[in-house]
């Protein structure tokens, strides 16, 4: 599938899912910064994306960190994030800011993109 298949099918599942008719989504578009989604709305996202590719998604594969294959040492210093985790996670957080310090695993959700998304359909 080319990629602006997958990107079209997922701002697809993303305004069906969020109910979202007249706002213009790319895929520099944050789900929960700029359109407000929470995580029933991420449940919801799965399933369109599931029918839409007919891939299968577990909620863990949103899970960014467990995704760049860094033991827990290298990836979290302090309770942030260490240089070497935020430069692999910017493959999946296009983004993400590596240069700013202080992120946090929590913090990840926030940039989610609808990049972040076409990312992981493309992988399945």
């Amino acid at each position: 599938m080319e990629k602006q298949e997958i990107v079209d099918g997922v701002i697809e599942c993303v305004k069906e899912s969020l109910v979202i008719e007249d706002q213009e989504i790319t895929t520099n578009t944050k789900l929960i910064v700029d359109l407000g989604a929470d995580s029933l709305d991420f449940l919801d996202i799965m399933f369109q994306l599931e029918e839409k590719f007919d891939i299968t998604l577990d909620k863990e594969d949103f899970n960014f960190l467990k995704r760049i294959d860094l033991p827990e040492e290298e990836a979290i210093s302090e309770g942030t994030l260490t240089q070497k985790a935020l430069s692999k996670l910017k493959e999946y957080l296009p983004l993400l800011d590596e240069n700013k310090s202080g992120i946090t695993p929590a913090d990840l959700k926030d940039y989610i993109s609808v990049g972040s998304i076409v990312k992981l359909v493309g992988q399945c």
